[in-house]
């Protein structure tokens, strides 16, 4: 008894002010999000634009991600394979803000219609090239937030970004060797895990579509045999890609990337929903590597880029996508464990 009146008395009020302190900070997300769209100079990330022709330089991955966070404070109750879970209820401390959110969200909606209609149906990336997986992955967590369906244009948006998706995945399947992210021509796709866990993702959220009437029965049947031409393609080269990068940790001045090794991991355990094996201990094993590596690295700064330009320009994940998939990878394994996954990694996320 004696720890256990020494916890209740020290350790668990200590983590009960952490918890409330961090829900304190969530709940002001909205606020802050808000105001950073209405800031005088602009936002980094600004999606309200109403003139369609006022912004040559219109990046579409970067405004769908905006699009996305915003219709997720709007309705955060769905199914997603690039969002980690989410099941905090944000707070909208006065309706005119909740107001101000939707609106700048249908400006940058309506701008997107507009740019988008306008370009023949083509997400074209500045970085990621003609109909990328980046883009397409947010463009089809967008279409689907319920927020969103009573939007005017959105089911036939919809309607596109689903045949752009399958376009996409198609391509892959047929030569997976083809250049699936870039400008052809202008940059080089480097084989990365990272657009290779995207492909991943998108047949994902199609299957869902399907599942749930979203998209026709013969979009479903696609999808699946999609799916299964994935699992057949990179179920046995992200496992390789794995054990290259455990073995080279424990080599000095070998070719290590914690990113890659994270996206590989998540890779093979969407493929394990439907029937590839993973060898028993393989996550933890990766979880060790992790808390190993933030010694050396805090926030585990990726080292192999997985774009480059005969220029010398490269393009590296961020580390916030680092810690995206190994949430999403605690979301997958939990179902399978009776203890809460999180609270045994909790640390190195604190």
């Amino acid at each position: 008894m004696d720890e256990l009146e020494n916890y209740l008395q020290n350790q668990y009020k200590n983590e009960k002010d952490l918890l409330e302190k961090t829900e304190s900070i969530l709940g002001r997300i909205p606020s802050l999000f808000i105001k950073a769209l209405s800031l005088p100079d602009g936002c980094p990330y600004e999606v309200p634009i109403k003139d369609i022709n006022a912004d040559k330089t219109y990046s579409y991955s970067t405004n769908l991600m905006t699009m996305c966070v915003a219709a997720r404070l709007l309705n955060n109750d769905g199914i997603s394979s690039i969002s980690p879970k989410d099941e905090l209820p944000y707070n909208f401390y006065e309706k005119k803000e909740k107001d101000e959110l939707i609106k700048s969200l249908s400006a940058g909606i309506d701008f997107f219609l507009g740019k988008y209609s306008s370009n023949k149906y083509i997400l074209e990336s500045q970085t990621y090239g003609k109909n990328d997986p980046f883009s397409l992955s947010w463009a089809l967590e967008l279409v689907n937030n319920k927020s969103l369906q009573s939007k005017n244009g959105i089911g036939e948006l919809k309607d596109h970004i689903v045949n752009a998706s399958f376009d996409c995945l198609s391509s892959f399947i047929r030569d997976p060797s083809a250049q699936i992210i870039g400008k052809q021509g202008e940059t080089d796709d480097l084989n990365h895990s990272f657009p290779k866990l995207r492909l991943i993702q998108i047949c994902e959220m199609l299957i869902h579509m399907g599942q749930t009437k979203q998209i026709s029965k013969a979009e479903y049947d696609k999808s699946m045999e999609i799916w299964n031409g994935l699992r057949k393609i990179l179920r046995d080269s992200m496992h390789n890609r794995l054990r290259q990068h455990l073995a080279n940790d424990s080599i000095p001045n070998r070719d290590f990337d914690a990113a890659e090794m994270v996206f590989s991991l998540e890779a093979i355990l969407r493929l394990d929903k439907t029937g590839c094996s993973i060898e028993n201990g393989l996550v933890d094993r990766v979880w060790e590597v992790m808390k190993e590596r933030q010694t050396v690295s805090l926030y585990w700064r990726p080292l192999r880029p997985f774009i480059s330009t005969k220029k010398g320009f490269i393009l590296l994940p961020l580390s916030v996508e680092i810690v995206n998939s190994m949430l999403r990878i605690i979301d997958i394994i939990q179902p399978k464990h009776d203890t809460t996954v999180f609270s045994s990694y909790y640390c190195m996320f604190s």
